[in-house]
């Protein structure tokens, strides 16, 4: 039984196609598109009167308080 050979392959090739360089790419997409949630701990006051503006809307608490926070920023 003999050694196999080692085949002919330019390093450079071989590093871009690596499983760890294509999933470096697929983490780097990843993060752009990746939403963040978080507690928001609000007074009870304030937290009525937004729903209250929210219902008034026909909008739920949360998607009002994102369009706010939207349309504060200028996005």
């Amino acid at each position: 039984m003999s050694i196999p050979k080692k085949p002919n392959i330019n390093e450079d090739e071989f590093i871009q196609s690596s499983k760890a360089n294509r999933v470096q790419n697929t983490i780097n997409e990843n993060v752009v598109q990746k939403e963040k949630t978080f507690l928001l701990k609000l007074d009870y006051n304030l937290w009525k009167k937004l729903k209250e503006k929210s219902l008034n809307q026909d909008k739920t608490l949360h998607q009002y308080i994102i369009d706010l926070l939207k349309n504060n920023l200028d996005l």
